[in-house]
């Protein structure tokens, strides 16, 4: 059975007034103010803790004190004077009969609370912007590297020799070489003896014969 210990007067509960956010300027007094309520007797003790760690009164800081006022509800006051950044995080009270209850102090320095939140609201949209950004700058170079690889196969493709030509004997090599040095004797001899053959269609023709006729009949015709 879960008993509510707002309603039922046995079971006792601490608060820090004014949490969970407190924000406090820097070199002012933070007065924080722990009070427990529906307990049958005032607390033995009460301990603050700053990160978790028991506060020490007589710490080289200074300035740390606590005030305790005991009654049907007993309040415990932290006071830190000349307040710093350093002070800022998680304070608690921890009571002997009730459970701890927490706050967490902000020690402002020059600036508002409400320009803390809209600074932190901006950032988490900053981080998300930037997450985006990398995602778009991702997928660009993706497609980039995917359009040159595209290019250099086409260009591999384009410069693989054809199986036809790679299957040509050896001679038939030989006999196109010969071919194209003969067209090239003819062609410089045709523009003396006006011949009517060109060296396109002795190229075509590929017949080393046919380029000696012709040679030997623009030599009868000087």
């Amino acid at each position: 059975m879960l008993i509510d210990p707002i309603t039922d007067p046995a079971i006792p509960t601490a608060t820090i007034i004014g949490g969970p956010d407190l924000h406090v300027d820097k070199g002012s007094t933070i007065n924080l103010t722990c009070a427990v309520k529906y307990s049958p007797e005032p607390p033995a003790y009460i301990f603050w803790y700053h990160h978790d760690e028991v506060i020490s009164y007589d710490s080289s800081r200074g300035g740390v004190s606590v005030i305790t006022e005991k009654g049907d509800v007993t309040t415990s006051h932290l006071l830190i004077q000349n307040a710093d950044l350093d002070d800022s995080g998680k304070y608690s009270c921890s009571p002997s009969n009730a459970d701890v209850a927490s706050v967490r102090v902000h020690v402002l320095n020059g600036e508002h609370p409400e320009a803390m939140q809209t600074g932190a609201a901006s950032s988490y949209v900053v981080r998300r912007s930037d997450r985006r950004l990398l995602s778009i700058v991702l997928a660009s170079l993706l497609a980039v590297l995917l359009t040159v690889r595209r290019q250099l196969s086409n260009l591999a493709g384009s410069a693989t020799i054809p199986s036809g030509l790679a299957s040509i004997p050896g001679r038939h090599r030989r006999s196109n070489r010969v071919a194209n040095r003969s067209a090239a004797r003819l062609e410089a001899t045709s523009s003396s003896c006006y011949s009517r053959w060109t060296t396109t269609e002795l190229i075509r023709s590929g017949s080393i014969g046919h380029v000696n006729s012709i040679a030997v009949r623009c030599a009868s015709r000087r």
